[in-house]
Formats: structure tokens, sequence, C-alpha cells
């Protein structure tokens, strides 16, 4: 969580790649899950305040309910390295020996 502030302060040193993106918030991911039915990986807190007022997938509209979302664990291992490289000091950051 504490990279994140730094990694979004940094944005335009390395763009943010689209498949980190939440399709519904338009922000970075911190929690992803898969919907079983179009197969999008989406932020777990945003598909659930969509599920409080639709029961439904938001991009097929298919039956859905939280108990069916699946952690992307691939997607969030991607999304932590990312993160942890921008949070790493650049070379003219770090500090003189």
């Amino acid at each position: 969580q504490d990279g994140c502030a730094r990694c979004v302060g940094r944005a335009e040193l390395r763009e943010l790649p689209d498949e980190f993106v939440c399709p519904i918030t338009a922000v970075l991911m911190q929690e992803p899950v898969r919907l079983p039915s179009s197969k999008m990986a989406v932020e777990r807190a945003a598909i659930l305040r969509h599920l409080l007022d639709s029961a439904t997938d938001p991009f097929t509209r298919a039956p859905l309910h939280a108990q069916q979302l699946e952690p992307d664990v691939e997607l969030r291992a991607r999304i932590d390295e990312w993160r942890a490289e921008l949070a790493a000091p650049s070379p003219a950051e770090a500090p003189a020996p």
C-alpha cells in the first residue's frame, strides 16, 4: 500500500499497463478478481459495489454472485512486481555511498 502513492506520483516515468487498470473504476487494481462469465479482471471492491445494485456481470449481464469471484493471483503478482519496480529508487535517487 505505501508504494502505491509513490507509483502514482511517478506514473509519467513508466506508463501504467492497461491490463492493470480496472475497467469499472479506471484505476490501478489492488485486488483483481476474474469474472466467470466475461473473464474480465476487475477490482474486487468495485465489483462488490456493483453487485449491491445488480447481481449481474456488468459486461455480459449474466447472473453473478460474490461467491463466484475468483482472485486473479497471477495478475496481482504482476501488479505487485510493477509497483515494487516503481517504488525502488532510481539511480538518480539512490543515496551516494
